[in-house]
């Protein structure tokens, strides 16, 4: 069973219920709710459109789709249901590491100066 949530004031005590998180953006400039989503080892699905493969290129483990192709969004999370695939626990710690306040200050220190 798939249950798409709506709005949720606290919706971080939630997501270990959860086994994916769904971006079907057409648009978003930084998916933040996605990243969010891939810190608590969710699968992820979305288009490769904006900042998505960026994530990829950082080496976030998730699944995406040609941008709008929406009966290869289906396919992709049916086949991650099918396959009882494990859980990419591996984001967890990579975005603990690349969106920490300490990478960020690395990041910024050039402009900062």
């Amino acid at each position: 069973m798939i249950t798409i949530a709506g709005h949720v004031v606290h919706p971080y005590q939630y997501f270990s219920d959860f086994h994916g998180i769904l971006y079907p953006s057409y648009g978003e400039g930084f998916g933040n709710a996605f990243v969010e989503g891939l810190a608590t080892g969710m699968h992820g699905f979305s288009y490769d459109n904006t900042v998505f493969p960026e994530l990829k290129a950082l080496g976030l483990d998730f699944h995406m789709v040609p941008d709008r192709n929406i009966e290869a969004l289906v396919d992709a999370i049916e086949k991650v249901w099918q396959r009882r695939e494990a859980l990419p626990g591996g984001n967890v710690v990579k975005c603990r590491s690349l969106f920490s306040a300490d990478q960020e200050m690395v990041v910024l220190a050039d402009y900062l100066v």
